[in-house]
């Protein structure tokens, strides 16, 4: 079953280290699930899956 593509381009996210950045990018990788690009504050692009993040209200 494929991801269901929860996040999209500018949202604002922050992930369970307390990072926060703005999704930057969207990938498939090989097994199928998405990985979101996430540019933090420090100008770093880390990727992680929908699970490892939440919107900033």
């Amino acid at each position: 079953m494929a991801d269901l593509e929860e996040f999209q381009v500018d949202e604002s996210v922050v992930a369970p280290s307390g990072a926060r950045g703005v999704i930057c990018d969207v990938r498939r990788m090989t097994n199928g699930a998405t990985a979101y690009g996430v540019l933090d504050t420090t100008g770093s692009i880390r990727y992680y899956t929908s699970d490892s993040i939440k919107r900033v209200l």
